[in-house]
């Protein structure tokens, strides 16, 4: 059913239908199919191809991916699995898949993100370099402090409300930050003084804190949204079970 505000969508939890709406404007550039098992992913890939030729759009054969999701990184994969179609053309499987800008990977590890979120907070940072932002005398130590939180920290924790993150990877972060702020403030790690000093001069947060804040605040959102929606049953349900392996 489509309207001017966008399409409406049925989809299941636990074999119970619930409703939700997906507004868009003018295309629909991802979609993600969950399904718990591989016949129920392929009735999903049809339902949604004949829906769209129905509308009069078509699902590119070429960029739609599978990717099977293990409980652990030891599964190794089954003999005889099934092989996905869509329009006679099989899919290709992969073991990382960029969703909306994060990197899942098949054992739901959080390294492949990591290392995109550093790589991208690199990127952003040097960026700035070149253009001499951070070098500028003209440019108080402020406004560089603000470019940093708005530009960097953020292209570095895009994404973090809903990672499943280790002690390990958040002291990679600090390690990125921290080595970020030093140079912004001419400090180098011969000096030794301590992350929390050199936070409090630059009025900048710890990693932790950040994670710990960005996350409180998508709770709350997440419990003001509508019973109906997905984030809401997915992060407060205790209904919803997954085996072992899923395939998306």
């Amino acid at each position: 059913m489509i309207s001017h505000l966008g399409v409406k969508w049925s989809y299941t939890i636990d074999g119970h239908i619930r409703v939700c709406r997906l507004k868009f404007e003018l295309d629909l550039h991802v979609i993600a199919l969950v399904a718990k098992s591989e016949q129920d992913l392929q009735q999903a890939l049809t339902i949604i191809e004949e829906t769209f030729i129905q509308w009069g759009m078509e699902t590119s054969v070429r960029k739609t991916q599978i990717m099977r999701l293990a409980s652990t990184a030891s599964v190794a994969p089954q003999v005889g699995q099934v092989v996905f179609h869509l329009r006679g053309h099989i899919l290709e499987e992969v073991d990382n898949f960029k969703y909306l800008g994060s990197m899942c990977s098949t054992d739901m590890s959080m390294q492949p993100e990591i290392a995109n979120r550093l790589s991208r907070a690199s990127g952003a940072y040097h960026k700035l370099k070149r253009l001499k932002v951070w070098a500028d005398k003209d440019i108080s130590q402020r406004i560089k402090m603000v470019l940093y939180e708005v530009i960097v920290q953020s292209t570095l924790l895009y994404g973090c409300e809903t990672w499943a993150i280790s002690e390990s990877y958040v002291k990679k972060l600090e390690v990125y930050q921290m080595r970020c702020l030093r140079r912004l403030c001419g400090f180098s790690l011969l000096d030794r003084i301590p992350n929390i000093v050199i936070c409090a001069k630059c009025q900048v947060p710890m990693i932790a804190k950040l994670l710990r804040y960005r996350r409180l605040r998508w709770l709350g959102h997440v419990a003001r949204m509508d019973n109906v929606r997905l984030p809401l049953h997915l992060s407060l349900s205790d209904d919803v079970q997954y085996n072992d392996r899923q395939w998306s």
